[in-house]
């Protein structure tokens, strides 16, 4: 078999949810809020292959020098070993975020001029654990691995806009933006 990989079982889940709260003061506006994620997914990946090498590679794989010796003098000078190897992990994501926006429109310029500025704080935590075999059934050899990483940020935007006429808007923007890491 040259190749066969089987991804089954694949399995994910996720939920989200987030609050705002919003609201208008005279000549501001804003709107505040919380932001959390989760996300559990987790696969195995059996796979069938055969690996074609030299005899000469066969006492590193654990097999004896004497069935080296005897293929080679049979004048074998490929061998192919049937593998069945997993592939096969589990990562849990989590985000959590908190976030403001402030605007200012005033009526002595006919709301025609507004000032916005606003922040975010990003926390994400993700964890991933490796079930790797590698086709003998030793999971030592390529496996188990386990990792977890941590991200923050704290993303901003400020922007400036003027309503010249009723067709036709004036702004500038600056803004930073944010997309965490992994494995």
């Amino acid at each position: 078999t040259p190749y066969n990989g089987y991804n089954g079982p694949q399995k994910q889940k996720q939920f989200s949810q987030e609050f705002q709260a919003l609201g208008k003061v005279g000549d501001f506006s804003y709107v505040a809020g919380l932001y959390y994620f989760r996300e559990r997914v987790s696969e195995a990946n059996h796979q069938t292959l055969t690996l074609v090498l030299s005899p000469y590679a066969l006492p590193y794989l654990g097999f004896p020098e004497s069935f080296q010796t005897s293929l080679l003098d049979q004048g074998v000078d490929l061998v192919g070993l049937n593998l069945t190897p997993l592939a096969a992990y589990h990562q849990t994501s989590k985000s959590y975020a908190a976030f403001g926006q402030v605007s200012w429109k005033p009526q002595a310029l006919d709301e025609k001029l507004e000032v916005t500025g606003g922040i975010r704080y990003t926390e994400d935590r993700k964890s991933i654990l490796l079930e790797n075999e590698d086709g003998y059934g030793n999971s030592t050899v390529v496996g188990p691995a386990d990792g977890r990483v941590k991200y923050h940020n704290l993303s901003y935007l400020g922007s400036l806009s003027y309503q010249m006429t009723p067709d036709a808007l004036a702004y500038a923007k600056i803004s930073s933006g944010y997309k965490s890491g992994g494995f």
